[in-house]
C-alpha cells in the first residue's frame, strides 16, 4: 500500500487496529490494515443479523453461540454489543487460521393439513362427538 491513504482508508485502518492484539508499530503497519480484504460479514451487520437469528456465515453463528443465543436476544445492546465486539474478531481469526465452524441445518418438519375422508375409521366418532357438542351448546 502507498503512504498517501484516503480518508476512508484511514478510517478502515483505525477501526481494524482497535481489534488487533497488539497496536501497529509503524505507520506502514497501520496502513496495511486498510488494505486487508475480509471474507467475513461486517462486525456491526453481523451483530444486527444475529440478534434476529440470521446467520449469513458460520463465524456469525459461532460468535452468537459463544455469546449466548438467549443473551443476544434478551439483553440490552449496551451489554451484548461490547462482548460481540471482542468475540467476533477472535472467531474470525480462528476461522482464518483453519478452525471449522458449522451452522446447523434446520430440521423443522413442514406442516401438512390432511382433511379426514368420509370413509376414515375415525369419521363416525368425530361426527358423533361434534353432534353431541352442537346439542350441548344449542
Amino acid at each position: 500500500m502507498h503512504l498517501n491513504p484516503t480518508a476512508e482508508e484511514w478510517q478502515v485502518a483505525k477501526a481494524r487496529s482497535i481489534f488487533e492484539e497488539w497496536p501497529p508499530s509503524s505507520a506502514r503497519d497501520l496502513l496495511a490494515l486498510a488494505s486487508v480484504r475480509s471474507d467475513y460479514p461486517d462486525l456491526r451487520d453481523a451483530y444486527k443479523a444475529a440478534t434476529q437469528g440470521l446467520y449469513a456465515h458460520d463465524v456469525v453463528f459461532e460468535t452468537a453461540r459463544r455469546l449466548g443465543f438467549w443473551d443476544l436476544k434478551s439483553k440490552a445492546e449496551s451489554i451484548t454489543y461490547p462482548i460481540w465486539q471482542s468475540l467476533y474478531p477472535k472467531v474470525c481469526r480462528e476461522h482464518a487460521s483453519g478452525a471449522e465452524f458449522k451452522t446447523p441445518k434446520s430440521r423443522q418438519l413442514t406442516y401438512e393439513h390432511m382433511p379426514m375422508s368420509a370413509d376414515s375409521p375415525m369419521a363416525e366418532k368425530v361426527d358423533t362427538f361434534l353432534n353431541e357438542f352442537k346439542r350441548k351448546w344449542s
